[in-house]
């Protein structure tokens, strides 16, 4: 099995209607503003308390991701990119939800898994890792094929 790759740089397409109002929409407008001039290490606390308080709001942690990366706290910016992901609620791409089910089945059912995600997710801060909203570079996928053959040889017990 292989994850899907997951584009965390890509805003979320839905909000739940549950996780939002007026209020909410126009404090994400105003951190928006700022990270547009470019001010990411000052709106920074603000993006976190929103985050905080709108905990299933997916823009709210898209907004804290993109500070933390402006900021370069990456490890913030990947978990909060993730977590911008999983609260999409628009069902278009993969997502971190089904490939962590996907890796609990094929431990419970001793199945390899070639974690994709989590490579493309480890790239977060290089340029250029994705062609679009969906599909990674070449390279990454050169990568992933070599990690294969890998797992292939371990588990046919093929020795070079």
């Amino acid at each position: 099995l292989m994850t899907t790759p997951v584009n965390l740089e890509v805003e979320p397409r839905e909000v739940c209607a549950h996780s939002t109002n007026a209020d909410i929409i126009g404090m994400q407008q105003e951190i928006e503003a700022e990270l547009n001039e470019g001010s990411y290490k000052s709106v920074l606390p603000k993006t976190r308390e929103l985050a905080a308080v709108t905990k299933a709001n997916a823009r709210s942690f898209y907004l804290l991701g993109k500070a933390a990366l402006g900021s370069g706290e990456i490890r913030l910016a990947r978990e909060s990119l993730l977590q911008a992901s999983v609260f999409d609620c628009a069902n278009w791409r993969g997502s971190a939800v089904y490939n962590a089910i996907m890796k609990t089945q094929a431990k419970n059912r001793q199945i390899h898994v070639v974690d994709f995600e989590q490579f493309i997710t480890s790239q977060l801060s290089n340029e250029g890792v994705f062609f679009d909203e969906i599909v990674p570079q070449n390279m990454l996928y050169q990568n992933m094929i070599k990690e294969l053959g890998d797992i292939i040889k371990k588990v046919l017990s093929i020795n070079e």
